[in-house]
């Protein structure tokens, strides 16, 4: 059952070197609502080595300090993962936008952006999408405990790594992973959804 996916993984976790196999498990064991920690794992994001080809299940990974941190969240939640079947509509909902030069966002009445700088300014606009939706959440929710927020973006491929908690982009997915962190720890549900660049004003 679950619980025994869980512990094969939570042993597997605790070696320095294990097999894509292990790794495998966590699409098992993830039906838990929170899956950011799993995706640097499956995807192998292993600090510039090469990562085995896909589907090579005796192949090696590596495991990096970002993947040591994902796997220990693992080991202390994989048996206590669980989801909602049925989730309540948004409480929240917050609109956000992105251009090559600056992000806003806006909340019931409350709006606010700014420029971006430095090596954001250099992101693909995907990245800045992305990045603009996490500061729009930290801007605007920064007092928010246990409620669902509905975020409304008019770039698909941020609605696709919020709702997927990351991806197989390296950049995206650690925006992705930072902004369910951050949700983690408030008790937050995010959910996203995809608005004409034309009614995201």
């Amino acid at each position: 059952g679950g619980h025994a996916l869980a512990r094969t993984f939570q042993q597997s976790c605790r070696q320095v070197i294990f097999t894509q196999q292990s790794v495998a498990a966590l699409a098992d064991i993830s039906a838990g609502q929170y899956f950011p920690r799993a995706v640097s794992c499956m995807y192998g994001y292993n600090g510039g080595r090469r990562s085995p080809s896909v589907g090579d299940y005796e192949a090696r990974i590596y495991i990096s300090e970002v993947m040591k941190e994902d796997l220990q969240w693992w080991i202390e939640h994989a048996l206590t993962a669980k989801r909602e079947i049925i989730r309540p509509s948004p409480d929240i909902h917050v609109y956000s936008d992105s251009s090559g030069y600056a992000w806003g966002c806006t909340r019931d009445n409350i709006s606010t952006g700014g420029p971006w700088a430095g090596e954001e300014a250099t992101w693909h606009i995907n990245a800045k999408e992305l990045m603009a939706a996490f500061l729009a959440l930290k801007a605007l929710c920064p007092n928010d405990h246990g409620v669902h927020i509905r975020l409304h973006l008019d770039n698909t491929t941020s609605v696709l790594y919020v709702s997927k908690q990351g991806g197989k982009n390296k950049l995206l997915n650690g925006i992705a992973r930072d902004l369910w962190i951050w949700a983690i720890e408030r008790d937050l549900w995010i959910s996203a959804e995809h608005i004409p660049g034309v009614e995201n004003v």
